[in-house]
């Protein structure tokens, strides 16, 4: 009886996992949102190719944030994976306000900072 219930014990969520998917969430519907507003609203500010990876890049997030709301760990990595991604093109593309100065926008220190805090949660899931 008392393997069942570590094993219960074992695969439960925590709070402050919970809240960080949650918040996650919200991001995520935050900025799915913005981008339909901008392409409703300024119609050719976009190119396709911009429409494309932003979505996919908010579909890899959310598929990220309900793995790891299940307790997997591949979650974490296609997280990660999605956050880093605009970073590291704006390195590849060669902006010399990121390469020079390495200066960070609000959007990427929150990123980093999720990352970090997903990362610590990385002990609680399988």
């Amino acid at each position: 009886m008392e393997d069942t219930t570590n094993h219960i014990e074992k695969n439960k969520r925590t709070t402050f996992l919970t809240v960080l998917c949650i918040i996650t969430y919200v991001r995520i519907a935050i900025f799915s949102i913005s981008l339909i507003w901008c392409l409703i609203w300024c119609p050719g500010l976009f190119f396709p190719q911009e429409i494309i990876l932003e979505s996919t890049l908010y579909i890899c997030l959310l598929a990220g944030t309900l793995q790891m709301w299940n307790l997997k760990k591949r979650g974490f990595y296609i997280y990660v994976m999605a956050e880093l991604i605009p970073t590291a093109g704006s390195i590849i593309q060669g902006n010399p306000n990121f390469i020079t100065e390495m200066s960070l926008n609000t959007k990427e220190l929150v990123s980093i900072l999720f990352i970090i805090l997903y990362a610590i949660n990385l002990k609680h899931m399988e």
